[in-house]
């Protein structure tokens, strides 16, 4: 008995080893534990992320993965499958090598064909060597469901059309889905350098149905600027950018343009005149504008003036009359402005007014009464000889 069975084995022996080799070549050591998506959108860009595990040999190296379809475009059709070098020295095991009962993931960048909706087949072929260093290769199919991409329209309004600086304005955003199928969980992102909302939450978009948003932001900054957008959803994305120009509004600035005094010089004792005339050189409206002139010791005149509101490129003159009780010499008379702007911001400005005061001094008025008595007498002189 135990002679035939040696006869068996001798004499069926190259077929055995044959079987045996067919065996290893052909056995399947890693299995494709997940993968996803299972369904994008066609013609669009997409991530497919596969789950392998080790179920067979004691560890495999140098695993390279090719991808083959026809209906959907790979990059490139060679992966390199590899720990990262973190995962690698973080579990103590040779960078590169996967052991047995291990997973390892690969992340690869696909575009979906524009094709009908259907299930299509993508085919992948991973190589590798085992602890022998033989080459082995398996072969894998996965299916993928590709369906109409999405259609959603997207205009923007700005409202006001015309934006002024540091003005509010709304961003108003109309989403229109002009395709079949509903557009899941979808959110906008914004950048932008002005002040607003960086993204909003949009929800579900139905077919045929229009999604008005209203923003609100501020103008707080001039020139052109631009706001970019993204709708981001499930599977599907598009994008849209917005010029923006903001016009500069200078805020209210209220000066003295013109400034008269009468006489030119004035004489101490004596009332004289200041004129002064308020210009608003501003865009805007300045509320409220009050006047304080702070009177120089010896200077007697009012002291608080309100004028009222002075809209833009507008004028309003003031008149003050004053009596300056002072030595000859030069007083400056400070001119405090305040007035709000529209929002309530208050102004100040600060000017000064320098008035030079000359003094009548006994000489002069000496001098004058000579000259009054001296034509006097030339007048009784006259009036004698003519009697004659």
């Amino acid at each position: 008995m135990l002679e035939n069975a040696i006869f068996i084995m001798y004499r069926f022996a190259p077929l055995l080893i044959f079987i045996i080799v067919l065996n290893v070549a052909f056995s399947q050591n890693f299995f494709i534990m997940e993968y996803f998506p299972k369904k994008v959108y066609s013609d669009t860009d997409f991530n497919l992320t596969l789950v392998f595990k080790n179920l067979g040999i004691e560890f495999a190296r140098d695993l390279t993965l090719y991808v083959f379809s026809n209906y959907f475009i790979s990059w490139n059709s060679k992966y390199y499958i590899t720990k990262k070098v973190p995962e690698a020295e973080e579990s103590g095991k040779y960078f590169g090598t996967i052991i047995q009962y291990e997973n390892i993931s690969v992340k690869i960048p696909l575009r979906s064909r524009d094709l009908p909706k259907g299930i299509y087949p993508l085919n992948l072929k991973l190589v590798y060597k085992n602890p022998e260093g033989r080459i082995l290769m398996e072969n894998f199919t996965i299916f993928i469901e590709i369906i109409p991409k999405p259609s959603i329209s997207m205009k923007v309004d700005i409202v006001p059309e015309k934006i002024e600086y540091d003005k509010d304005f709304m961003l108003k955003i109309l989403l229109i889905n002009d395709g079949k199928d509903k557009v899941k969980n979808c959110s906008i992102k914004i950048r932008s350098d002005l002040e607003g909302p960086a993204k909003y939450y949009v929800g579900d978009i139905l077919p045929g149905n229009v999604t008005i948003i209203n923003l609100p932001y501020k103008a707080n900054a001039t020139g052109i600027h631009t706001i970019s957008m993204g709708l981001y959803c499930n599977n599907y994305e598009t994008f849209k950018t917005i010029p923006i120009f903001i016009f500069s509004r200078k805020p209210p600035d209220v000066k003295i343009s013109s400034l008269d005094i009468s006489p030119e010089i004035p004489l101490s004792g004596k009332t004289f005149t200041l004129t002064i005339v308020l210009e608003n050189y501003g865009d805007i409206e300045a509320k409220s504008v009050r006047v304080y002139a702070k009177a120089p010791e010896g200077f007697k005149f009012r002291e608080e003036y309100f004028i009222g509101n002075i809209a833009p490129g507008d004028t309003y003159t003031l008149i003050i009359d004053m009596v300056p009780n002072v030595k000859e010499g030069k007083y400056t008379i400070p001119i405090n402005i305040t007035y709000f702007d529209e929002n309530g911001k208050v102004y100040n400005k600060l000017e000064k007014i320098v008035i030079n005061v000359s003094e009548m001094k006994r000489k002069n008025i000496f001098n004058l009464i000579i000259i009054v008595l001296l034509l006097i007498v030339a007048i009784l002189i006259y009036l004698r000889f003519k009697k004659k």
